[in-house]
């Protein structure tokens, strides 16, 4: 299913090159590093900004778009897989409680 996905946007992850792997993995790695920028900017984190509010509705779409990410650099990546594997059990319990 992911990579039908990252078919549909352009990104063909089957037959790549190690060359390829890498320019990719560094994409799908700054790709989410920029999410969690925008996951931290909807939990109100300035101590000095009385007005901020937790924004849980975009809290939830950082954290899919996270996954969406994490999973499309698993796809050729094995060991990140590994860490999905093991890990994803844990990131369904952060998605429910946000």
């Amino acid at each position: 299913m992911q990579e039908t996905l990252n078919k549909r946007i352009g990104v063909e992850t089957a037959g790549m090159t190690e060359e390829e792997k890498v320019k990719w993995t560094l994409n799908y790695l700054r790709a989410m590093q920029q999410e969690m920028a925008e996951l931290t900017d909807s939990v109100p984190w300035k101590w000095w900004a009385k007005y901020q509010k937790f924004d849980e509705q975009n809290a939830r779409v950082e954290v899919i778009d996270l996954f969406h990410f994490l999973i499309s650099v698993s796809t050729f990546r094995a060991v990140i897989s590994f860490f999905i594997l093991t890990l994803l059990p844990l990131c369904f319990t952060v998605i429910t409680i946000i």
